[in-house]
């Protein structure tokens, strides 16, 4: 279904396949916004320059009204994304490298990356300017 909507979004350019895309997976946010945003636009100049008929007009106005509300949707959406994204928090351990020495051909190893947690001391000095 995911794809269905991917083409309906990106090929015919539709606003709900779009909104549904952002929905699912927030990868599609800024996606879904720019396309979402144009129609609007597009539907407020429409309905500003053409006042022929009140279907026309009533049309617009319920697309707008639409536009305006996956709009807002997704403005939710977004903040609560950011919101969850992790500050790295310096209060914790943080991980550290060690040292692993090889007697045989005098050659000091690093390991890439260990995950046991070692902790820092930090001290704070005052130095005299006087």
């Amino acid at each position: 279904m995911q794809i269905i909507n991917h083409f309906r979004a990106k090929v015919l350019h539709s606003s709900s396949a779009a909104f549904s895309l952002a929905m699912k997976n927030n990868k599609y946010i800024s996606f879904a916004e720019k396309i979402i945003s144009v129609k609007n636009e597009n539907m407020h100049r429409n309905l500003i320059n053409n006042n022929d008929s009140l279907k026309k007009e009533v049309l617009a106005k319920s697309n707008i009204f639409k536009y305006e509300l996956f709009l807002g949707k997704l403005s939710k959406i977004k903040q609560q994304s950011y919101q969850r994204t992790d500050i790295l928090n310096y209060n914790n351990c943080l991980p550290r490298l060690t040292v692993i020495k090889v007697n045989g051909d005098d050659h000091e190893y690093f390991l890439p990356y260990n995950n046991e947690p070692k902790n820092i001391i930090i001290t704070d000095t005052k130095e005299s300017l006087i």
